[in-house]
């Protein structure tokens, strides 16, 4: 809300549920079991010997981290956190949904079946999504139809050839980084242009295997990915509760602060930075025997992730609640789910979200249900807009005019000026009598079918590379098949 002018907004805040007190004693918990545990770790030369630079100690496959060092890393989070304060919290007045996942799953969009996700269904994924505007920060499916130890490089070269420009893809393995290199220098004509954009779109991240755990795999990829591109350690924790961390709510955030302390170490040492807090969790569900995105219980612990990351660096945990389901094909599940987590985020103060498209834990991509997470950000989205308190607005004279008439606003000028900055019109939800219904059956699924099929088969590709840029990436492709591909 803005006094100082005519338009108001819905108020939406950062929630809260940990105390200054309670973040004070995660905070402490999590540096103790730090100190005491330390990871379980297979470096590589060169990480091994920037951690013990930094004063770690690495023996028979763990790493511990003396007192002085943590001592060290949390001056220089308290630091972090106190400059970080002095920027103003601002909200967002715009919702951007984005598509993301790594599906291997297609659900058909004409009759909501499943199958192998192949390139063909990612070209065409893509260009739909051009032609609605969307934007991208997963590849949303990996291609079945190749090579396993390649299909992170096939996916990011079929988006690079069927969209405006290329879309981030993390690549799998060290050994697939060069190539992405290649492919991108390729597309920007520039190998320095290319690692610039590579920093953003293709690079590998360390990832923190809970509990306490960091793999080989994870630490080449990191490694070369930094060398490479150029660009700072980039690192992810994702815990599962009730697997890979305590079943509750306490427990999971307590193992969790301390591994995103043992996080800043590592970006300290490797390139002098702070990380922040770069975790974000789910459930395992023990009756269906998976780990679960959506859901209360995930979504209190994201909750207190991010309270933590405000205790801690001032800012929140990169992971909100991002609008997942667990159902396998769009349905009324996938709306339930979505509608609930992002209404409840939107309403904290979440503005960026991920997860447009995905069903299945992420694992199934729907062009249906990507029309229709876009029906719901413009639903919500107008909830937020801003509403207009002016004299004009209000229209006393109107009322003065057409009151006395009797419910005839709809003949009223005013009406006719305010109507569409007043009304959302929703373009798949049907607002219609039933009477109306059964004169002509459909619902908002039916429409948003039709507009998937639509989309799917003739959004145009508005890639700009010519043929001889296609063609050398194809010659790249082939060349990783043979040598990486198995």
């Amino acid at each position: 809300m803005d006094s100082n002018n005519s338009t108001r907004n819905l108020i939406t805040r950062r929630q809260l549920i940990l105390t200054e007190k309670d973040g004070e004693r995660f905070f402490n918990e999590g540096l103790k079991l730090m100190g005491k545990i330390g990871f379980k770790i297979d470096g590589t030369e060169e990480f091994n010997e920037a951690m013990t630079d930094f004063g770690c100690e690495i023996n028979g496959g763990r790493m511990t981290i003396p007192q002085k060092v943590l001592d060290y890393t949390v001056d220089r989070i308290k630091a972090y956190r106190k400059e970080k304060l002095k920027e103003p919290d601002i909200i967002s007045k715009k919702i951007d949904y984005f598509m993301s996942g790594q599906a291997t799953y297609w659900c058909r969009p004409e009759d909501n079946t499943l199958r192998p996700a192949t390139r063909d269904d990612l070209a065409a994924y893509h260009r739909m999504l051009d032609a609605m505007d969307v934007g991208r920060t997963h590849p949303g499916i990996i291609p079945q139809d190749v090579n396993v130890n390649t299909a992170d490089l096939h996916a990011f070269a079929t988006i690079a050839k069927n969209s405006e420009k290329p879309w981030r893809v993390s690549p799998f393995s060290a050994e697939t980084i060069p190539y992405f290199h290649r492919i991108l220098t390729v597309v920007e004509g520039d190998a320095d242009k290319a690692a610039k954009l590579g920093q953003e779109i293709c690079f590998h991240k360390l990832w923190i295997n809970s509990p306490f755990i960091i793999c080989r795999e994870t630490i080449e990829g990191a490694m070369l990915s930094r060398k490479l591109l150029g660009h700072e350690v980039k690192i992810t924790i994702m815990p599962v509760s009730g697997a890979s961390s305590p079943v509750t709510p306490v427990g999971a955030l307590v193992q969790e602060v301390a591994e995103v302390i043992g996080a800043n170490v590592i970006s300290l040492a490797l390139d002098d930075y702070i990380v922040a807090y770069c975790s974000s969790t789910n459930t395992f569900d023990f009756t269906a025997n998976i780990h679960c995105q959506p859901g209360p219980e995930s979504n209190i612990r994201r909750m207190l992730g991010k309270d933590m990351g405000y205790y801690m660096f001032g800012l929140p945990a990169r992971g909100g609640i991002p609008p997942t389901t667990s159902a396998a094909t769009v349905g009324v599940q996938s709306m339930m789910e979505k509608c609930i987590d992002m209404t409840t985020a939107v309403m904290m103060g979440d503005r960026f979200f991920g997860a447009g498209g995905v069903l299945s834990q992420s694992d199934t991509v729907s062009p249906v249900q990507m029309v229709l997470d876009i029906e719901l950000r413009d639903y919500l989205q107008h909830m937020i807009d801003d509403i207009d308190i002016s004299d004009e607005a209000m229209g006393i004279q109107n009322i003065l005019d057409t009151a006395p008439r009797g419910a005839d606003y709809l003949a009223s000028e005013h009406t006719y000026e305010y109507y569409k900055k007043s009304v959302w019109f929703p373009e798949l939800l049907d607002r219609r009598t039933s009477g109306s219904y059964l004169r002509n059956p459909g619902t908002m699924i039916d429409r948003a079918k039709a507009k998937a099929i639509d989309l799917i088969n003739n959004s145009p590709n508005k890639c700009t590379m010519n043929s001889a840029q296609i063609k050398e990436i194809d010659e790249i492709l082939k060349e990783a098949d043979a040598v990486i591909g198995g």
